[in-house]
């Protein structure tokens, strides 16, 4: 599961703005909260970071499924996570920047 009940189970307590979670249990809850609102379109930067392989999994596969009926756009270097969505890959290289002169 993406996020799972805290040991003190359903009726556990979070404190204000989420304080008593680890930064790893806000980030889940935020993601969980975002893709639990209805949307046309989702943009997700770098959302498998920091998720453990089980989480990472499930929440994919959530994607994939909303994906469905929402259009997806998950911004990601780690594109082997996503080989089993289906997708439209956009590779993108580094810029140069260029010298102008005046």
């Amino acid at each position: 599961a993406v996020l799972s009940v805290p040991e003190e189970g359903e009726g556990a307590e979070v404190a204000e703005a989420g304080r008593s979670l680890s930064g790893g249990e806000r980030r889940r809850l935020a993601i969980a909260c975002t893709l639990a609102q209805p949307a046309d379109c989702l943009v997700l930067d770098e959302v498998t970071n920091g998720l453990d392989d089980e989480a990472k999994l499930a929440l994919i596969e959530t994607i994939s499924s909303l994906s469905r009926s929402t259009l997806v756009n998950v911004i990601s270097h780690d594109l082997a996570a996503f080989d089993t969505v289906e997708t439209t890959v956009h590779a993108m290289t580094p810029c140069r920047k260029t010298q102008e002169t005046v």
